[in-house]
């Protein structure tokens, strides 16, 4: 049986903290699951994995969100070190559909600025010979439209672009956690992408009855949302994979 903790639970070595159930799905499969609860409405699991203790907690999407599930995380699991991550949106033309990206610094449109430990950084990226790195950017709003995104890549030289990445890595320097930001593209700096708020649900579900009347007035919509949707389950699976790298690389 599965234990549901009353208070704080046991200490956990590598929190992490991510927006939506499909980003952490291939992780939480190849756990062996100790316990799980919900708190604040938001799901937590914890567990090992490759003998690391780890706890995921599905924080819901953007920063107000992803602030409130990392203080719960660090006042109730107390980890050594927090890991946001996710999809992002690609901002650098450069990057394709599913590459992976360890951000050396998180930045923000107010001047926001918060580097990655560079040892962190720096024996994650040696065993991820295929990832790229260089600056994330977040903001309170998601990013659908490549002249948008070709705009912010001009002002901030940013190499993608999520909506929780800041909030994670700021709550965990201020209570002294070393931090990384995990992310997988999911739409590139090529790709606009329709108003996706009107037909998904807050985990990232489509609802079918609300996607019909969508594309029956938006009809030119709905091969973008296919194509994005369908690049959704390899960008899943190299996130799985970047984070199961990074559990068994990290200390």
């Amino acid at each position: 049986m599965r234990k549901t903790p009353t208070d704080v639970v046991t200490t956990p070595v590598i929190g992490i903290i991510a927006a939506l159930p499909r980003e952490v799905f291939g992780l939480i499969a190849r756990m062996d699951i100790i316990g799980e609860e919900t708190t604040e409405g938001r799901s937590v699991l914890w567990g090992r994995l490759n003998r690391k203790d780890i706890v995921v907690m599905i924080g819901g999407v953007g920063m107000k969100n992803a602030r409130a599930a990392v203080r719960n995380l660090i006042r109730r699991h107390r980890p050594e070190l927090i890991l946001s991550a996710g999809f992002a949106g690609g901002l650098d033309p450069a990057l394709a559909l599913g590459d992976a990206v360890v951000p050396s610094r998180i930045i923000d449109e107010r001047g926001g600025r918060i580097d990655t430990p560079p040892d962190l950084l720096e024996r994650l990226l040696s065993a991820l010979p295929d990832a790229e790195t260089g600056s994330a950017l977040t903001t309170p709003r998601f990013i659908p439209d490549k002249s948008e995104k070709e705009d912010l890549f001009r002002r901030y030289g940013a190499r993608a672009v999520d909506m929780e990445s800041m909030a994670v890595a700021a709550e965990a320097a201020a209570c002294g956690l070393p931090h990384l930001a995990l992310r997988v593209i999911s739409d590139t700096a090529l790709q606009t992408l329709p108003p996706l708020s009107q037909f998904l649900d807050a985990d990232g579900d489509v609802v079918p009855m609300r996607a019909v009347r969508y594309f029956i007035r938006h009809p030119r919509h709905l091969i973008p949302t296919i194509r994005f949707t369908t690049g959704l389950g390899p960008a899943a699976q190299s996130l799985t994979g970047l984070l199961v790298t990074a559990v068994t690389e990290l200390p």
